[in-house]
């Protein structure tokens, strides 16, 4: 089955029939933003909120189903930028060999995603530690301080000097991937530091990178560190697009745009966010992208076809069907693979 990338707002809208569907033709793949956004509700404060607190438990029962997680994105960026050492951007996982549920060994790296699916089931149940409850709390607080206004003052001088006469995203992300793919040292001087800068690398770890610069060793951070890189890119398009009116900013907009951090790692994502929908074409990704109300639209036709004719739907592949999501999704992804060969 191949993986695929959500975030919350859509595993929300999921039904248990529209779940078992999803999970017939998908790897479903944990990302650490979307715990965090679910331990976050643990937080929350109103009488409202905490009357749907049930959704924390809903949440987790559903991805109890997953047992794959990517490294954390600032992690593996700041060890990319330490070692030199690529990391591939083609759909495959990128694994932590330092998180509990990985060990390494003689005959290689072994993967139990079994302590992933524990950790979302005892969530369920409403059990959570201590730890977890400082986490929560941590995490609703760095949301809530985000200062929208600060944010936009800081960058709006640059916006308005560099890109004022870009009238489209595509506009916006060519202008981007200009000063990335620019060879002059002063333009890879810079993409160094606002990649430094948005990942919080201290001024210790570097010194290697920027030395390494210095030397010639680094000619283009985009081919020393290309995950790295697709952070920045992503980040850069949505500072321009937000200071250009494109979309209004959300408090919500630091977690939503670090979801896309990940896709470089699944061959499909789904949501239905605006800044996702608007952002993607700045993804560094072979992953294709999916409507999130036009895939449970799929998921919930299928699965009432397989009550009634269950014979008709068995198998890993979703079948044909006329004017569908999944049909249109598997056709692409089937074509892009032969062209790859």
């Amino acid at each position: 089955m191949e993986t695929l990338i959500f975030d919350k707002s859509f595993v929300q809208t999921l039904n248990s029939d529209e779940l078992f569907e999803l999970v017939v033709f998908f790897e479903i793949v944990n990302t650490p933003i979307l715990r965090k956004e679910i331990l976050a509700d643990l937080e929350k404060k109103s009488t409202e909120e905490r009357n749907q607190l049930f959704i924390v438990g809903s949440l987790c029962s559903k991805m109890s189903h997953s047992n794959l997680e990517p490294m954390e994105y600032r992690k593996a960026a700041l060890h990319e930028l330490k070692s030199g050492r690529a990391i591939p951007l083609h759909g495959a996982m990128l694994i932590d060999s330092t998180a509990p549920h990985v060990r390494m060994g003689v005959g290689g790296i072994h993967y139990d995603g079994r302590e992933l699916q524990w950790d979302w089931k005892r969530w369920a149940e409403g059990s959570f530690t201590d730890e977890e409850r400082s986490l929560a709390a941590s995490y609703r607080r760095s949301s809530e301080e985000y200062d929208l206004e600060a944010f936009c003052k800081q960058w709006r001088p640059t916006a308005q000097k560099h890109f004022g006469e870009c009238e489209t995203v595509s506009q916006i992300i060519a202008k981007v991937d200009g000063l990335i793919d620019d060879p002059d040292q002063h333009a890879q001087e810079l993409i160094l530091e606002v990649t430094a800068k948005w990942l919080g690398a201290t001024e210790v770890f570097m010194q290697s990178p920027r030395a390494l610069m210095k030397a010639g060793r680094i000619r283009k951070i985009k081919d020393y560190a290309p995950f790295a890189t697709s952070i920045t890119r992503l980040a850069l398009t949505y500072i321009w697009c937000l200071l250009r009116g494109f979309f209004g900013p959300r408090r919500s907009d630091m977690s939503d745009l670090e979801y896309l951090y990940y896709s470089p790692f699944c061959r499909f994502f789904v949501s239905s966010d605006r800044l996702h929908k608007t952002l993607w074409q700045a993804a560094t990704t072979k992953a294709l992208f999916c409507d999130g109300e036009a895939l449970k639209a799929d998921l919930k036709r299928r699965a009432e076809l397989r009550k009634k004719s269950p014979d008709l739907v068995a198998g890993p592949r979703p079948i044909p069907l006329e004017s569908s999501i999944l049909t249109e999704l598997f056709r692409h992804y089937d074509a892009s693979r032969r062209e790859s060969r």
